[in-house]
């Protein structure tokens, strides 16, 4: 029997008042169309907040105001968007443009691009897995070299890995040293996130807090995803996935966003969310207490 109009209006504010628990803010920043696509943020010293879209969109990075989230500045680094899927900066200011998203698992020219946003001197560190052998590999299960979540860390570059196939729910961690030329990377670690799939990464400014935000996607009578926020933390070293870890679900609405990108900036944790459906991309300050 058909809900009468006032019990759905009920219903879908009910639904609305409990999938969102504890956040700064409760409805996010709203980002112009420009950032559809949001897939990447990334903060200077200077106090200043970047974005990029992931691969078919426009080749540029967008500095980015929080409070309002217009976009302040636009910056065109002169080099070919074919899958951007993560931004970090180092310690120099360089931007690292994370050319790495893999979906199908079989792209042999993965790579990130170093720029320098003040003299637009760019540079390329092409590399490869060293535990692919197949591009792609036979079984789809084994396709767990996408990479969409990378941070900067003491000149190396740590690649955290999304794998989207059933019953192999785990993220593969490797390294890299953040140089140009042709690498292969290191193994590190691997940990299982049982029904998520990793899109991004950040680490505190001060080395001892790593965030990873997941999300699963599976195809029901309607669109259903889950997002988590892993909190990582009493690590040695790099070894991040052995460290303490908490978990946290992701702002939603009657269903979860698809969040791709999560930074540490001016104290607070932040996520933002790609155009889904009708949800428009936003922009999301944490509240989050480990």
């Amino acid at each position: 029997m058909a809900l009468q109009p006032q019990l759905k209006k009920i219903f879908f504010l009910a639904a609305l008042s409990l999938s969102y628990p504890t956040w700064s803010q409760r409805w996010g920043t709203q980002l112009p169309e420009q950032l559809n696509e949001i897939s990447g943020l990334a903060s200077t010293d200077n106090q200043q907040l970047w974005a990029l879209n992931d691969g078919g969109n426009t080749a540029e990075l967008f500095r980015v105001d929080p409070s309002s989230g217009k976009i302040l500045e636009r910056c065109v680094p002169g080099i070919p968007n074919r899958d951007w899927e993560e931004l970090c900066v180092d310690a120099f200011g360089r931007f690292w443009i994370a050319d790495t998203g893999n979906n199908l698992n079989n792209r042999k020219n993965l790579r990130f691009y170093c720029f320098d946003p003040i003299t637009h001197q760019v540079d390329s560190l092409l590399f490869h897995y060293p535990d692919q052998m197949a591009f792609p590999p036979k079984k789809e299960e084994d396709w767990n070299f996408d990479t969409e979540a990378v941070i900067w860390h003491n000149n190396r570059l740590h690649l955290f890995t999304k794998s989207r196939f059933k019953g192999r729910h785990y993220t593969k961690h490797y390294q890299l040293t953040a140089v140009p030329g042709t690498q292969v990377a290191e193994l590190v670690d691997s940990l299982p996130l049982p029904r998520r799939a990793v899109t991004g990464a950040a680490l505190s400014p001060d080395g001892r807090e790593l965030v990873l935000i997941a999300y699963f996607f599976q195809k029901r009578p309607w669109p259903y995803t889950r997002a988590t926020l892993y909190h990582f933390s009493s690590f040695e070293n790099t070894r991040f996935l052995e460290g303490k870890i908490k978990s946290k679900r992701l702002p939603k609405g009657l269903f979860a966003r698809q969040f791709e990108s999560v930074v540490y900036f001016q104290g607070n944790w932040w996520v933002a969310n790609e155009q889904l459906l009708w949800q428009t991309p936003r922009l999301w300050k944490l509240r989050f207490k480990p």
